[in-house]
């Protein structure tokens, strides 16, 4: 069972249990997802309990650049995850994401990196 918060935070008060099963989640914010039943909402960064399945995303994805920080090499991974080998490391300079997702080892998700090379987590980048 998920808690269901009032909030997208775990300061929000928790509503009640979710129960097992599949859930329609409206709006993610800060990768807590808000149910299309309007109870509340639910944590979606943890994978052992809550896997996301199929997505349907009515607005179109907008590549931006970004650059690195907060780290002197950053791996680029074949998925969205750590979970995924590597293609080899970047080191600075600008990028352009065109495609976002999450995914094992990165809170603020994965960027897909316009180049094809891979993805990249997107928790040492900074948008420009």
């Amino acid at each position: 069972d998920l808690n269901y918060r009032a909030l997208p935070s775990m300061n929000g008060a928790i509503r009640g249990q979710t129960g097992r099963g599949t859930f329609t989640i409206t709006e993610v914010s800060n990768r807590w997802g808000n149910l299309k039943s309007g109870k509340g909402w639910i944590w979606l960064g943890n994978p052992s309990y809550c896997t996301i399945g199929e997505t349907v995303d009515d607005k179109k994805f907008n590549p931006y650049p970004v650059e690195i920080t907060g780290c002197s090499k950053l791996n680029i991974r074949r998925g969205p995850g750590t979970n995924y080998g590597t293609n080899g490391v970047i080191t600075s300079g600008v990028f352009t994401i065109v495609e976002e997702k999450g995914g094992s080892g990165a809170f603020n998700g994965w960027g897909k990196l316009k180049s094809g090379a891979g993805w990249i987590s997107l928790d040492y980048t900074k948008k420009i």
